[in-house]
């Protein structure tokens, strides 16, 4: 019996749907700049007449995994909500993101936020330069907020630039090391022992 057209499209959407997996993970394992079209098709075992069905080119199939990424909230740092909150609260949204994302079932959260956070480190990503200069922008929000929870008295002392810069390598590198290691090997640092290391005192 031969299959109706939505059985037809529900396998193109598997078929897509498992290249993109593989893609987001090579992008988020080696980065943009190191991956080719033949490193994906070798991965997601398909041919790359099957690719070029779904997408265009790189850059085609990267551009997709980013609309997907602001479909999916939750796979995002939510830095824009944790400026508007201020302060130590904005911190605590920052700090409990990383422990959720480390504890999250599905790989592709941190895929996600490690693209987000490592985009501007590639080198051939033009056409993406507005999203990758975002991705610098946590380090102005880290700043803000810092400020903000060093005038409410309970951030430690320093210059706010240093402290984003210290806490914004150690969020890259929770990141990294939990995409690396996968899940099982992780060991999963607390959000409240995270924030703790900023601030003066005990959390309230």
């Amino acid at each position: 019996m031969p299959r109706t057209p939505e059985q037809n499209k529900k396998i193109k959407d598997k078929r897509r749907e498992k290249i993109m997996a593989v893609a987001l993970r090579l992008f988020a394992v080696e980065g943009y700049d190191a991956i080719t079209v033949d490193d994906i098709t070798t991965q997601a075992k398909c041919s790359h007449g099957l690719f070029y069905h779904y997408f265009d080119s790189k850059d085609d199939i990267f551009s997709s995994i980013l609309k997907e990424s602001t479909i999916i909230g939750t796979a995002m740092p939510p830095f824009d909500e944790a400026i508007k909150v201020g302060g130590v609260k904005g911190l605590k949204m920052l700090t409990d993101y990383l422990e959720f994302a480390a504890n999250a079932k599905d790989d592709a959260v941190m895929y996600y936020a490690e693209i987000y956070v490592t985009m501007h480190m590639q080198q051939t990503l033009d056409k993406h330069a507005d999203f990758a200069k975002n991705s610098i922008e946590p380090m102005h929000y880290l700043k803000t907020l810092i400020a903000q929870g060093q005038q409410e008295g309970k951030v430690i002392n320093g210059d706010p630039q240093h402290i984003a810069l210290a806490f914004y390598d150690f969020i890259i590198g929770s990141i990294i090391a939990r995409v690396t290691m996968g899940k099982k090997n992780f060991v999963v640092v607390p959000a409240d022992v995270i924030l703790e290391m900023l601030l003066k005192g005990p959390i309230e």
